[in-house]
């Protein structure tokens, strides 16, 4: 067992060569509006530089703000995600295409396939990634929703940089996928992190917090490749999440979250 005696590192490289702050922001909610065109920036100048987005948020509009805002401002690492809604191959080549208009990239940084198609296998959906990563229209590769078998079948074709499945206190089976990735060094992205955060309440108490920053320094605290990205269009509740960076649990607060490392 792992006692997090310290508060956890704030930074992580992913993919061994871009430094970024372990809390993200989730960008689900982006609409074209004042409030959603401030917090991208605002992001930026706390320190807050993966920004998540996927082409079926707000319907694309999520990723074409993000282009209209910060997308090419160098601090932003931009990570975005196709395939939702099937992942042939034909259709993710297109989706590729149709993220890097809306944001206005002729790179993207982080491309996620956003789950697996079960009428294909993961290795044809994942083939116009590769091509897209071998002609730079894609920088580094993600998979979103996949378990470990399909992670370390994409693994043996090229380098996975960062895995994003859903993991809060109410979902917290993916044990084994976060120990394979602190192994190889991929970045595990936790969507939908702060459900189930009432339980963070006597922890948050003791230690005068509140119940969300509990709950991210808990996932920093179970794996230094953990990187969380709340969502919010709320700059004080942005510079709220990242105090969890500051935020010391002891090994008996993560074994009451049930987030406790098991290295």
């Amino acid at each position: 067992m792992t006692t997090a005696d310290t508060a956890s590192p704030s930074t992580f490289k992913l993919g061994g060569e871009i430094e970024i702050c372990r809390i993200g922001l989730g960008t689900n909610r982006i609409q074209n509006d004042a409030a959603s065109r401030a917090i991208l920036p605002a992001a930026l100048e706390l320190g807050v530089n993966l920004i998540d987005t996927a082409d079926i948020y707000t319907g694309g509009v999520s990723e074409r703000v993000i282009g209209e805002t910060v997308a090419s401002d160098p601090r932003a690492l931009i990570a975005t995600k196709g395939g939702y809604h099937g992942a042939a191959p034909e259709r993710i080549a297109a989706a590729i295409d149709a993220s890097r208009s809306r944001l206005g990239l002729e790179t993207i940084d982080l491309y996620y396939l956003h789950r697996p198609d079960p009428d294909f296998p993961i290795e044809q959906s994942i083939d116009p990634i590769l091509s897209a990563k071998q002609d730079g229209r894609v920088h580094h590769i993600g998979l979103s929703n996949v378990t470990l078998d399909q992670l370390d079948r994409v693994r043996s074709l090229a380098p996975v940089a960062a895995v994003q499945n859903r993991y809060n206190l109410d979902n917290s089976d993916q044990d084994d996928v976060i120990d394979y990735c602190e192994r190889h060094a991929i970045m595990f992205v936790p969507y939908f992190p702060l459900r189930g955060s009432e339980r963070a309440k006597k922890i948050a108490e003791r230690l005068g917090a509140d119940r969300n920053q509990v709950v991210l320094a808990a996932m920093l605290a179970r794996s230094p490749v953990v990187v969380p990205i709340p969502g919010t269009r709320n700059p004080q509740h942005l510079q709220s999440n990242l105090g969890a960076t500051r935020l010391t649990l002891t090994s008996d607060d993560l074994e009451a979250l049930s987030l406790a490392s098991k290295s």
